[in-house]
């Protein structure tokens, strides 16, 4: 299931311009028939047309955010 993820995130990460979740947790993954698991929730995403990301802007689920 974490190959999944990661794979998933890879392609996001990779792909032009890059994708930034910012809201990845155990609720916002799915699992299809075949047990591949697969990302979902894009509503806090952003496309980023360069690597640098500002550590201004502060995005996601409070509880995650705060361990």
């Amino acid at each position: 299931m974490a190959l999944d993820v990661a794979k998933g995130m890879n392609y996001l990460h990779t792909s032009n311009p890059m994708i930034v979740h910012r809201d990845l947790k155990t609720p916002n993954l799915l699992v299809d028939r075949n047990w591949v698991v697969k990302v979902c929730d894009f509503g806090m995403s952003q496309m980023k047309h360069h690597t640098f990301l500002s550590s201004k802007s502060t995005a996601g689920t409070v509880s995650y955010l705060q361990t």
